[in-house]
């Protein structure tokens, strides 16, 4: 996959499907559309609490990368705000879930997975997509959807 000025979707991260992951849970579990034997369920079998912390892990990692490869000071603020938005939170919102060892890795592995099957369909792999997006926030390029979007944001507050 060539790496110049890629742009790419949200589709393309892990780490989005398992927002939608966390947002669906979220969902259900707060909402009264399903019923209480549905909810224990999910909370027992479909929390993305862990899954959020191995998202979060891989995150740090490339945190650490990109202050080790100088990234500019605003490249580094945006990644902190996007780890903050879609990981911190989503943890705090689930802390009084329960992680549940090696159940709770079940459903990641095969969501994982269905995520790989589906990238191998559009000819691309997870590794193409962390090579991009980490390429593109080193060099500065807003081409990653959160980046992308604060980007945007910003150009209207300018106007």
């Amino acid at each position: 996959m060539n790496t110049a000025n890629k742009y790419l979707r949200i589709d393309n991260f892990f780490s989005y499907w398992i927002v939608i992951w966390f947002i669906i849970y979220l969902f259900l579990v707060k909402t009264n559309l399903i019923n209480e034997e549905f909810k224990k369920y999910l909370k027992n079998n479909l929390n993305p609490k862990f899954a959020i912390y191995i998202a979060l892990i891989e995150n740090i990692f490339i945190l650490l990368y990109l202050i080790i490869e100088k990234s500019s000071i605003s490249t580094i603020i945006k990644y902190t705000v996007m780890i903050s938005i879609f990981k911190i939170i989503p943890l705090f919102i689930l802390q009084s879930e329960q992680i549940k060892l090696p159940q709770d890795l079940i459903p990641v592995s095969i969501l994982f997975v269905i995520y790989n099957i589906y990238l191998a369909s559009k000819k691309t792999s997870f590794y193409d997509i962390n090579d991009v997006s980490i390429h593109n926030i080193i060099n500065g390029n807003d081409n990653t959807p959160f980046f992308r979007m604060l980007k945007y944001i910003t150009d209207i507050l300018k106007k």
